[in-house]
């Protein structure tokens, strides 16, 4: 029986090798890849396909060594192969996938450091060496366990899913053919406990005891995680929750019949009831600069409510219902009478537009390419109210994606494609592209999303101090270089507006009034990818405060 694994082994390492011979060079050596948040970006996801193929190779070349600590080791491998495969076959599909994803990272997180507990000691100096240099320095950290679970929960938040459908991969209208096990389901139990999401662990907990496939003995080992979820329960007051975990506990260890599932499981408090989401769609009270200025807890959280229920409502969006606006060829510029914009009215007032077939694949992936190399984990920019100064970068769970920036001036191939977009802008805006920022790229990760922001740097000299020596951000122009599979919408929430991502349209929208002010009515916010990979590119059109020779009324968009 070992030789026919052993054999079964060697098949699918001499594929694994062929397929990936070509992906551990240069590309798995990026520097600034070293460490953790693999899980911002399904860009970086798909490099730990290749740091678990070196690891399995490496163990391979061991086997004989393994098979003399444990003869069951080979058993492990094979089933860990098994897995593999699976990720060799599509990488991006399956990093795309937050279920498939997460494995991946349990996989060379906590099994691998259960498995290296009971090998490290005892292996050979050859074996050690290229672990510790070459394969252990690119491996994910806690960081990256840490996002996938908070990006998984964060997920069933906004989509009202319940962890019983997620754990199946049933996913809103769709089922998807992986599931998570009893001990992938154990370990995000224990980490959401560990990062104090006590909710989310009791319920976790919860699901698992429904589960037909949770072995009495696997129970029996896992009770003292039971007792720790139990005990933080207590200590924060949910003693009903905690109870309730008790009792189906002892129901489940004396193979009772367990009580009916209450219908909201998996309902997260931070986003209430689902019917509340349907109902705070049609609150739409006018936004003001006190709103703004205060930036009340109360107003964050009514936004990201609506923010959430649009999200999964994306049919509730109002340009579907508004009969005014229209389809056209954008010609008021001589080329486009000879190479028209496909132009959509999404909204008025704010001019909101959505230009269709705006870049080519072809272009989207000299993109790609030109940006993979410069990715890092996106940050937020923090501004002081007084003083409209920079007060500094910083990660922040508001925004889950990488992030690169392709200047002009860096490459001269690079720049061919960059004066043409700039020119496609100035035609979709009817803005010179004299002030404006490099172009932004963008990817998400694991249940990657940014809350709801605007992109004016500087708020409303109504209620802040101006300073007349900043510029800011007149117009956006985002680009969508992929389609997604669920999820992954913009929103705008006073517009009402949703749009889903199409591959190689364009959508613009200005973000100042007229006489320089924020428009209020542009906070927008990029819906969690649910499943598949989501890949942007920003370009932000500057506007000094004392500029008025550069400006185009915003009219002259919608010029034909």
């Amino acid at each position: 029986m070992r030789k026919a694994c052993r054999f079964s082994v060697c098949i699918v390492l001499i594929f694994l090798t062929t397929r990936w011979q070509s992906c551990t060079g240069d590309l798995f050596l990026r520097e600034h890849k070293l460490g953790e948040d693999y899980f911002t970006s399904v860009q970086s996801l798909t490099y730990l396909v290749t740091v678990e193929n070196k690891l399995l190779n490496l163990l391979e070349k061991h086997l004989d060594f393994l098979r003399e600590i444990d003869p069951e080791f080979e058993h492990d491998l094979y089933a860990w192969f098994g897995d593999h495969l699976a990720a060799v076959e599509n990488p991006e599909e399956y990093v795309s996938h937050p279920i498939t994803s997460y494995q991946l990272i349990k996989r060379l997180t906590v099994d691998w450091m259960d498995f290296r507990s009971t090998i490290i000691e005892k292996a050979p100096a050859n074996f050690t060496d290229e672990l510790k240099k070459e394969i252990e320095p690119y491996f994910p950290g806690v960081s990256d366990l840490n996002g996938a679970v908070h990006g998984i929960s964060f997920l069933c938040s906004v989509y009202t899913m319940s962890f019983a459908d997620f754990m199946q991969g049933r996913f809103l209208d769709r089922q998807y053919d992986v599931s998570l096990t009893v001990f992938d389901v154990l370990e995000m139990t224990y980490v959401s406990l560990t990062n104090n999401r006590i909710i989310n662990a009791c319920l976790m907990s919860i699901e698992l005891l429904y589960r037909d496939d949770y072995p009495v003995k696997v129970l029996q080992e896992s009770m003292g995680l039971y007792e720790s979820v139990m005990k933080a329960l207590n200590a924060t007051g949910n003693y009903q929750m905690s109870n309730g975990l008790s009792n189906l506990l002892y129901r489940k260890f004396h193979n009772e019949t367990l009580p009916e599932k209450p219908e909201r499981v998996m309902q997260n408090e931070f986003i209430g009831k689902q019917r509340d989401l349907l109902e705070t769609i049609q609150k739409k009270e006018k936004r003001t600069n006190m709103m703004l200025e205060e930036d009340s807890r109360e107003v964050v959280m009514e936004d990201f409510k609506r923010f959430c229920a649009f999200c999964k409502y994306p049919n509730l969006s109002r340009s579907l219902l508004n009969k005014s606006l229209s389809c056209r060829y954008k010609t008021d510029l001589p080329f486009l009478k000879l190479s028209p914009l496909k132009m959509e009215e999404l909204n008025l007032d704010p001019l909101v537009a959505l230009f269709h077939d705006a870049i080519s694949d072809k272009d989207i992936q000299f993109l790609k390419d030109a940006a993979i190399p410069q990715m890092q984990r996106a940050v937020v920019v923090n501004y002081d109210k007084e003083s409209h100064q920079e007060k500094g970068q910083n990660y922040s769970d508001s925004r889950i994606s990488e992030t690169a920036w392709l200047n002009e001036g860096d490459h001269p191939v690079t720049d061919v494609l960059l004066d043409r977009l700039n020119v496609r802008i100035a035609m979709m805006t009817s803005r010179r592209i004299m002030t404006s920022e490099s172009l932004q790229v963008n990817n998400y990760g694991l249940g990657g999303y940014f809350a709801p922001h605007f992109d004016a740097l500087h708020y409303n000299p109504g209620f802040l101090k101006p300073n007349n020596d900043l510029d800011n951000r007149e117009a956006t122009v985002m680009f969508y270089m992929s389609d997604v599979e669920q999820g992954g919408s913009t929103v705008f929430l006073d517009l009402q507006l949703v749009v889903p991502p199409q591959k190689g349209a364009a959508l613009c929208w200005y973000n100042l009034k007229p006489d320089r002010t924020v428009d209020l009515d542009t906070l927008h916010g990029a819906c969690p990818v649910l499943v598949g990979s989501k890949w942007v590119c920003n370009k932000w059109i500057h506007r000094f405060a004392d500029d008025h020779s550069s400006s185009i009324p915003q009219t002259a968009l919608i010029a034909s």
